[in-house]
């Protein structure tokens, strides 16, 4: 993973919509789901979620920070995927095979 993991966790929140759920789907505590997105409202300043009977909804705020969040992972994945294809033309290319 070459993005911050508080990015990761701001995601699977916004997509399960409670930290134990987030929790889950990226087997990492639930206070640790808690922490990232606490201190990634740190740092823009505001609230990007709305906390409602242990859910949480996101903020407008919430919902342009998730966009540019998942604009981040995508990058990520182009990354390396674009390596990946390199490494494999590369040793290919030692091999004397061609893809």
């Amino acid at each position: 993973m070459l993005t911050d993991p508080r990015i990761h966790s701001f995601l699977a929140l916004c997509q399960h919509g409670t930290t134990t759920a987030a929790a889950a789907a990226t087997n990492r505590a639930l206070s640790t789901i808690s922490t990232h997105v606490s201190a990634i409202e740190a740092r823009v300043g505001a609230t990007l979620f709305r906390r409602a009977h242990g859910a949480f909804i996101l903020t407008e705020l919430g919902e342009e920070v998730r966009k540019h969040a998942e604009t981040i992972v995508a990058a990520e994945a182009a990354i390396l995927a674009a390596a990946l294809t390199r490494q494999s033309e590369a040793t290919g290319a030692k091999s004397g095979t061609r893809s």
